[in-house]
């Protein structure tokens, strides 16, 4: 039986305080307002499905006590989207035919969420999507040519003026970049190949998905790339040796290096997904409160709207 009684027992304030941190990270301003999750009854049983997923799967890892929780966090979505159901209005005989399409959603979500992150991590590309692909924009080219690099090598030190930093921060989704620079120093790697290490640093501006305020970031990110052109070896001990996969070099297109493209790439992947300022928290809402439910608020509205046509 799905919904079955809530039994007492010594996990039952944590599984509250679970549940709670779930339905307040679903509420989260940041999915509705940036992210285009529909304030709706639907949007948030989405979210809050998504979540439940997530943390459930979380907790399979964990020694049996503590994986014994899911079932608990499961009877308490159940009991919720019970409660938020009378809440809204809907009839007794009505409940159970919700609950039963509310249970095959989630199971059938349950399994697509389960199946997209099992096969990420079983693709063989896994370990090596740490770049963004290559865009044709360039809001940031500094081309470096192969034969302007001698057998001794050359540093070269990068700044973004004004004009390049809009064009970059627009390119980036960044509210704000203040500063960008880049230090690379260019060897020449085997025949007609280039080895390039270097550092890209900023000052970026984005915004808080908690807050939704304005937040000041470092990045910091360090470059080690070798390109080549395609078909052409690697030698180690003046031999050709075949580069696995996941190692293999960089396209070496026309014989240049774009250095501001590769500094745009690495700086994209220092930023933060989900910048939050650190002083902003989830609120978990209190055990028992009426607002832990996650359609309160809609609630609320559909019976003052009843009032108004009463």
């Amino acid at each position: 039986m799905m919904l079955k009684l809530f039994r007492r027992s010594p996990w039952n304030d944590t599984i509250a305080r679970l549940y709670g941190t779930i339905v307040a990270q679903a509420r989260a301003p940041a999915f509705y307002q940036i992210y285009g999750v529909p304030d709706t009854v639907g949007g948030r049983l989405e979210m809050i499905m998504l979540h439940t997923v997530l943390l459930l799967r979380r907790l399979e890892g964990e020694a049996p006590p503590i994986r014994a929780l899911g079932q608990g966090l499961f009877d308490r979505f159940c009991r919720d989207m019970d409660d938020s159901m009378r809440e809204l209005g809907v009839g007794d005989l009505a409940v159970p035919r919700n609950m039963h399409r509310i249970g095959e959603a989630f199971y059938g979500r349950q399994a697509a969420y389960r199946d997209a992150l099992d096969a990420a991590r079983s693709n063989p590309s896994w370990g090596r999507m740490t770049r963004p692909e290559r865009r044709p924009g360039r809001p940031w080219s500094v081309p470096l040519a192969l034969s302007d690099v001698p057998e001794s090598g050359r540093h070269l030190n990068l700044f973004a003026d004004r004009q390049t930093r809009d064009a970059v921060a627009e390119h980036a989704g960044l509210t704000a970049l203040t500063r960008l620079e880049a230090s690379f120093d260019v060897m020449p790697h085997g025949r007609g190949g280039l080895h390039v290490v270097g550092r890209v640093s900023a000052t970026v501006g984005q915004t808080c998905v908690v807050t939704l305020e304005p937040l000041e970031n470092e990045i910091d990110e360090s470059i080690d790339l070798v390109f080549t052109y395609a078909d052409t070896p690697s030698r180690v001990g003046g031999a050709d040796v075949e580069i696995p996969t996941a190692n293999a070099p960089e396209p070496l297109i026309g014989g240049t290096v774009d250095l501001g493209e590769i500094a745009t790439e690495f700086l994209i992947l220092g930023l933060d997904p989900y910048p939050r300022k650190p002083d902003a928290m989830f609120q978990s809402p209190a055990v028992g409160e009426d607002s832990a439910h996650p359609f309160a608020a809609l609630a609320g509205l559909k019976k003052r709207q009843r009032g108004e046509e009463g």
